[in-house]
């Protein structure tokens, strides 16, 4: 589920930048995206499975699936509202 979400993000983080900025929104926002949520989710598992075991971890990696598809459902949203 993590890489059906993370295919779709690139697409939809694109649209919603002008085409003069669309290149360099989408490397910064990927950039950053990859930084805040790759650098700590090592951390945040190794805490997780030392604490609570392995079966928190998968639970862990699940909710980030589920809040890119929240974040991607809101974002499709608001690019619809401001194409009407």
């Amino acid at each position: 589920m993590l890489g059906l979400s993370y295919g779709q993000a690139a697409g939809a983080v694109t649209s919603n930048f002008a085409a003069r900025f669309r290149y360099t929104g989408a490397a910064l926002t990927s950039d950053f995206a990859w930084l805040v949520g790759a650098a700590f989710a090592p951390l945040v598992a190794l805490g997780l499975s030392a604490h609570f075991g392995l079966a928190y971890v998968s639970l862990y990696l699940l909710s980030g699936a589920a809040a890119t598809m929240g974040a991607l459902g809101l974002n499709k949203a608001m690019v619809e509202g401001r194409e009407a």
